[in-house]
């Protein structure tokens, strides 16, 4: 029945034990020991194997259903390869992804050592400069951050507005992350994984790659059509992640406070 795991401060701490599938925030703030590449890949699978189809099933009982989890701790030398949508500022821009069985995004921001003036984050979600969806997290239990962190946390799409086309990609997604103030200082980075349902589970997308990585230990051919980022287009990709000034529709979309 465990669901939140506090870990702040643990300086000696080493490496996180598979998690429980009932956990769905973990907070490791300062774990300066922390291995962190196994531990974003752990964080991950978690979220695929245990969160995210939770998340969906709840959704289904009660669409009103919220869900506020998050997972955090220090970053170390980079955000995990698998991700492949990424850039050092506090928004970018995806290529056009397929819509069908398209169900939702992880989110990755990295976060700035030094003071936390504001524990609560919040992420706007564009399709082709119109505000389809908005979404926040709220964390407590740290004043300073010693070394940059990383912070995980998923976005429903059913909850995303005016996208009923079932079969039409989605265009141009853009993510803008900021803290509750509207700061965007905090933040040197950020990235995006499409995930998408298969009758295997859900999966994450890797675009460079044209991989999906998933709960098994090693990633497996695409099967899910996905535009790439290589050498030979990186000058068209350089302009997707070129953040751009947004406006909005949807005048009365309500601020979604959790991940669906």
């Amino acid at each position: 029945s465990l669901s939140e795991l506090y870990l702040n401060d643990c300086c000696k701490l080493v490496s996180l034990p598979e998690l429980p599938p009932s956990v769905k925030e973990v907070s490791a703030f300062n774990c300066i020991s922390l291995e962190t590449d196994i531990t974003q890949d752990l964080v991950l699978q978690h979220m695929l194997q245990s969160r995210i189809p939770y998340i969906h099933q709840q959704y289904l009982y009660n669409p009103a259903y919220f869900d506020d989890g998050y997972f955090i701790f220090p970053l170390g030398d980079h955000v995990t390869d698998l991700c492949r949508f990424r850039t050092a500022e506090s928004s970018i821009t995806i290529p056009s992804l397929p819509k069908s069985q398209l169900r939702g995004y992880v989110s990755v921001i990295i976060l700035s050592k030094g003071p936390v003036s504001d524990h609560q984050f919040s992420c706007s979600i564009h399709r082709d400069d119109i505000l389809i969806g908005s979404d926040r997290r709220r964390f407590i239990g740290c004043e300073n951050l010693i070394s940059d962190h990383v912070l995980f946390w998923y976005h429903n799409a059913s909850k995303f507005c005016g996208t009923g086309e079932v079969y039409d990609p989605f265009s141009n997604m853009t993510f803008i992350f900021a803290d509750i103030n509207g700061n965007k200082d905090t933040i040197k980075g950020c990235g995006v994984f499409p995930v998408y349902g298969t009758e295997s589970g859900f999966k994450l997308v890797s675009s460079s790659s044209n991989e999906i990585f998933d709960n098994e230990s090693e990633p497996r051919a695409k099967e899910v059509g996905v535009e790439s980022c290589n050498n030979e287009n990186e000058e068209n990709c350089e302009q997707l992640f070129r953040t751009k000034r947004r406006r909005t529709a949807c005048d009365n979309l309500p601020a979604i406070t959790s991940s669906v």
